[in-house]
C-alpha cells in the first residue's frame, strides 16, 4: 500500500513539473514575441523618414548614443577663442558648438556635450556671458565657466541656470602645465568630462533632463538640404578681428573649420575641428555697457543651413530667450530636418557679411 501511494505521489509530481515547464516556456515565448514586436517597430526595414527621440539616439545629433545618456542634461562649457589662446582643446568631441561676439570684436565658443565622459581634456575655459546662458537654458544644460561679466554674474546670482564657476570648485579643473609654458596664465584652465560629471553628482545637481526639453531638433534622412544650392565654402565675418570659415570635404562629408587664417585645431586629438551641419543666424547684437560687452536679441530672424555641401535659407525663432531654437524652411515653413551629426552655430550681427561659394 505504501509503495502504491509512493508511486502515485511520484506520478503527480512529474505531471506537475511537466505542466509547470509548459507554462514557463509559453510565458517566455510570449514575452519574446512581444520584445520582437517592439523591436520591429523601431528597427523596421522601412523606418520613418524623420527620426525623433529614440532610446539610443543623441537628441543633439540624431546619432547613436548609450541609452542611459539620452535623457540626461547636456553640459555646456565656455571656451576661450581669442587668437592667443589657440589651439582649442576637446571641442571636436562636442555635439554642438555655438559662436558669437562677446566684446571688442572677439568671439567666444560654447561647446555642448550630451555625454562628455570620454573627453579627457576640455578648454581652455573662460567666463560667462548672458547670451550663452540663455542658449544653454534652451538645451536645459548644466553651464560651466570661470568667472563672468557683471551682467552674467547677476544672472547667475539670480539662479538663471544651474552652473559651476570652476574657481569655486577646485576639484573640477586644473591648470595645464604645457599651456602655462607658452601662454598667459588665464589661458590654462582645463577640465575633463569625468571631472564635470563627478562635480554634478557630488553636489546633487539635477542630472535628468526636463521632459519637455528632450527633442531639440529634428533629424532624419529626408532633410530638405538634398535638393538645393551648393555651399562648398562659407565665410562668416564677425568683426575686423574675427571670421570663421567652413570648407566642405567631399571625402569625409563634413565641413572643416578654420579661423585666424589657419585651421581651427583641437590639440587633444591633433585634428582640425569638423562638423556635419553649419547654421548661420543673423540677430541684433548690441552693447550692454561701456566696456562693450555684447547682448543678443534672441527672438527670431533669418539664417542659412548648410550640410552635405549645400545651402538653404531658414528662419529661426525662440518662444522666449531661454527656449530652444526652432528652425524652419523659409520657402515652405516646414520644420527643418537636419542630417544626423554634430553642428556649428554661428550667431552674427545683422550687419555682418556671410559669403557662400
Amino acid at each position: 500500500m505504501k509503495r502504491s501511494l509512493k508511486l502515485i505521489g511520484t506520478f503527480l509530481f512529474l505531471v506537475s513539473m511537466l505542466f509547470g515547464t509548459y507554462f514557463v516556456v509559453c510565458y517566455f515565448i510570449g514575452n519574446k514575441q512581444e520584445v520582437e514586436k517592439e523591436d520591429n517597430s523601431v528597427l523596421s526595414s522601412d523606418p520613418p523618414k524623420v527620426q525623433t527621440a529614440q532610446a539610443n539616439l543623441n537628441p543633439l545629433t540624431g546619432m547613436k548614443i548609450r541609452p542611459e545618456k539620452v535623457n540626461v542634461r547636456p553640459i555646456a562649457v565656455m571656451i576661450n577663442n581669442i587668437k592667443a589662446a589657440q589651439p582649442l582643446i576637446g571641442v571636436s568631441k562636442a555635439d554642438i558648438i555655438y559662436e558669437t561676439l562677446v566684446e571688442g570684436g572677439i568671439t567666444r565658443l560654447m561647446a555642448i556635450y550630451q555625454d562628455p565622459t570620454d573627453t579627457e581634456k576640455i578648454g581652455s575655459i573662460r567666463s560667462a556671458r548672458p547670451p550663452f546662458i540663455n542658449i544653454a537654458n534652451g538645451h536645459d544644460c548644466v553651464y560651466i565657466h570661470i568667472g563672468g561679466s557683471s551682467q552674467a554674474d547677476q544672472m547667475l546670482k539670480d539662479k538663471a541656470i544651474d552652473h559651476f564657476n570652476l574657481m569655486e570648485y577646485q576639484g573640477m579643473f586644473w591648470r595645464d602645465e604645457e599651456r602655462r609654458k607658452n601662454l598667459a596664465y588665464e589661458h590654462s584652465v582645463v577640465t575633463s568630462g569625468q571631472k564635470l560629471l563627478d562635480g554634478i553628482f557630488r553636489t546633487k545637481t539635477r542630472y535628468e533632463i526636463k521632459k519637455d526639453k528632450v527633442i531639440f531638433q529634428v533629424f532624419g534622412i529626408s532633410s530638405q538640404i538634398s535638393s538645393n544650392v551648393p555651399a562648398q565654402k562659407i565665410d562668416v565675418t564677425f568683426s575686423n578681428y574675427k571670421s570663421t570659415t567652413f570648407e566642405y570635404d567631399e571625402t569625409k562629408k563634413v565641413y572643416l573649420v578654420s579661423q585666424f587664417d589657419t585651421k581651427q585645431m583641437d590639440s587633444e586629438y591633433d585634428s582640425q575641428v569638423s562638423v556635419k551641419n553649419v547654421i548661420i543666424l543673423w540677430a541684433k547684437v548690441f552693447s550692454l555697457d561701456e566696456k562693450g560687452h555684447k547682448g543678443i536679441e534672441l527672438t527670431n530672424g533669418k539664417g542659412y543651413f548648410c550640410s552635405d555641401g549645400k545651402k538653404i535659407d531658414i528662419k529661426w525663432e525662440k518662444s522666449d530667450e531661454n527656449a530652444s531654437f526652432v528652425y524652419t524652411h523659409t520657402d515652405t515653413g516646414e520644420r527643418l530636418v537636419m542630417p544626423p551629426g554634430n553642428s556649428y552655430v554661428s550667431i552674427t550681427s545683422l550687419e555682418s557679411e556671410v559669403k557662400v561659394n
